[in-house]
């Protein structure tokens, strides 16, 4: 189990997140 990768997926994950969020403002 490699926590980078996972943590790098993660924050990806939530930087598209962000990005869809603050593209409706």
């Amino acid at each position: 189990m490699r926590l980078l990768h996972i943590l790098g997926w993660i924050s990806q994950k939530d930087m598209h997140k962000y990005e869809k969020e603050a593209k409706q403002q």
